[in-house]
C-alpha cells in the first residue's frame, strides 16, 4: 500500500492536468509538445506522453484548464486532438 501522504502529493501534482489523444494516427511527442507550448505557453507547465498515444498537459491552474477546454476543439495539423479533464 502507498502511504496516504504520497498518494495526496501525487494527486495534487496532477490535479491541474488535461489528457489529450488523437482518434487516428498521432503525432510525435516533440511535435505535440511544441504545438502545445506555442498555443498555451503562458498556461502550460509540462507535457508528458504516456502509453497508448495519450498526452498529459499539466497546466498552472483550474482556470487555465477551463480556458483551454472552452477554447477548443483543437487540431494539430489537420487531426483533431480530443482533450478532457
Amino acid at each position: 500500500n502507498v502511504p496516504i501522504e504520497i498518494s495526496k502529493k501525487g494527486f495534487s501534482h496532477w490535479e491541474n492536468a488535461l489528457v489529450g489523444y488523437f482518434i487516428d494516427k498521432r503525432f510525435s511527442f516533440h511535435y505535440v509538445k511544441t504545438w502545445a507550448e506555442k498555443l498555451w505557453g503562458n498556461l502550460l507547465e509540462d507535457v508528458v506522453s504516456i502509453d497508448y498515444g495519450f498526452f498529459i498537459f499539466k497546466v498552472k491552474s483550474e482556470e487555465a484548464m477551463d480556458t483551454i477546454l472552452e477554447d477548443g476543439p483543437y487540431y494539430v495539423g489537420a487531426r483533431l486532438i480530443v482533450i478532457n479533464k
